[in-house]
């Protein structure tokens, strides 16, 4: 996607998101602003966010400066939102499991697009 500066956002502890923003900066990919929850969740609790808590979620993380959003976790419910908030900031959003499909679908040879997962899976 060409991206090299993100909005990142997760339902997990602050440790762990800075564990994920270095291995992503690693990469060359610079976070730009961050939003996590405030709770301590376990493996249950990331599962229980609803939509719109994930979507609030999101949109905290996006800043002018982002090129996508990225929403790592999953667990969390936010297939339930990738158009929704992609429409609202206007960019596109990767969630940990469309960027798991994605490779999926390029490992097994499947090129065509998947309409209404975000923009990641509707790419050829």
């Amino acid at each position: 996607m060409n991206v090299s500066q993100i909005g990142f956002a997760s339902p997990y502890v602050p440790a762990i998101n800075d564990m994920a923003i270095k291995f992503l900066a690693e990469t060359g990919i610079t976070t730009v602003a961050r939003s996590e929850v405030t709770d301590t969740f376990d493996n249950y609790g990331q599962g229980d966010l609803d939509p719109d808590a994930v979507f609030e979620l999101g949109l905290a993380a996006d800043h002018p400066d982002a090129q996508a959003l990225v929403l790592s976790c999953t667990d969390m419910r936010s297939v339930e939102i990738i158009a929704r908030l992609e429409a609202a900031v206007g960019k596109p959003m990767i969630t940990s499991n469309q960027a798991i499909m994605f490779q999926a679908r390029q490992l097994i040879g499947i090129g065509d697009a998947a309409p209404g997962f975000g923009r990641l899976l509707e790419m050829e």
